[in-house]
């Protein structure tokens, strides 16, 4: 059964017609679709901010490399130059040098945003990533590959087929390769469950006669995971703190980190993190005074941090 909500007002007669529009697409490929099969367009927060963050003469020369790209390196090149692209437009926002329009559209997209940007951008080449990677029998190399399209999917499309079904490649590649797979099932088991419903995961695994997964492997690893394995967690809340208006920065990740693996930096509207090798963008909901920023509070653990920062 397929319900739809038309986009503009229908009248009698009016023929319906369907097209499939992938949500992993920057808005001005979007836009040219919509405006040429149903005469609309797009106006949303996330299209305001692609528009002005990666139109379409940024991107096109990174997409137009996907044409030529064949070795899992051709595909890692193009995500690390996203990701440099991505960077640096955000540092551009975060100086507070957008129309106050894109400003306010990118503060209620949030911390996501950065995720949200890559997925438009670069979501082909990730995905080739963890298939390739896969192909070559590099399969620690695709479960990490496929739980980072899942942790992109997060912000982008949560709901998305696409995202049921990588996030069990994951765990096939993370059990395929020898590694712990209990954060894998329990990551599984959230998303196929939110899409499908209870015992999806499950029957997604009796569908795949070539899983080596034991069932106890399955029935050990109970609950949820709400974020892919070896991919970090993102939270910023409000407080008040001495009739000052505070914005908190929580980071969460699976293994412990040194204060020598990090490095922050914080702008008007963006906090940089260096986490090891891993960079993170987070998007503020509001505009801080970054020259006040609190020191990076690091858990005992070693697995969470957090930053405060004084609202402006």
């Amino acid at each position: 059964m397929l319900f739809v909500r038309a986009a503009r007002v229908l009248e009698a007669g009016d023929e319906i017609t369907d097209g499939y529009i992938s949500v992993l697409q920057l808005s001005w490929e979007r836009r040219k679709k919509l405006l040429a099969r149903h005469g609309f367009g797009l106006s949303d927060d996330r299209a305001v901010v692609e528009d002005a963050l990666l139109p379409e003469s940024l991107a096109r020369p990174l997409l137009d490399r996907l044409d030529s790209a064949e070795e899992v390196e051709d595909f890692q090149r193009l995500t690390g130059a996203a990701e440099e692209l991505v960077r640096s437009r955000l540092t551009w926002l975060g100086e507070g040098r957008a129309t106050p329009e894109v400003e306010a559209a990118a503060t209620r997209l949030g911390p996501g945003l950065e995720r949200l940007l890559l997925g438009g951008l670069a979501a082909a080449a990730y995905v080739a990533v963890a298939v390739v990677s896969a192909q070559l029998g590099e399969h620690a190399r695709a479960a990490a590959a496929y739980a980072h399209c899942c942790w992109l999917m997060e912000e982008l499309a949560p709901h998305n087929a696409y995202h049921a079904s990588w996030a069990v490649e994951a765990l096939l590649e993370a059990a395929r390769g020898g590694l712990p797979v209990q954060g894998y099932v329990r990551y599984a088991r959230k998303v196929l469950e939110s899409h499908c419903g209870p015992g999806a995961l499950e029957a997604a695994l009796l569908a795949r006669s070539r899983s080596n997964l034991q069932p106890d492997q399955i029935a050990a690893s109970e609950g949820w995971q709400w974020c892919p394995p070896g991919e970090p967690s993102l939270l910023c809340e409000t407080y008040q703190e001495g009739g000052q208006c505070m914005l908190v920065v929580k980071v969460e990740v699976d293994e412990r980190l040194a204060s020598e693996d990090l490095e922050v930096s914080t702008s008007r509207l963006v906090v940089r993190l260096r986490l090891r090798s891993k960079w993170l963008s987070v998007m503020l909901p509001c505009r801080v005074r970054a020259d006040a920023a609190g020191p990076v509070r690091l858990s005992k653990l070693g697995r969470s941090l957090r930053i405060s920062l004084p609202m402006d």
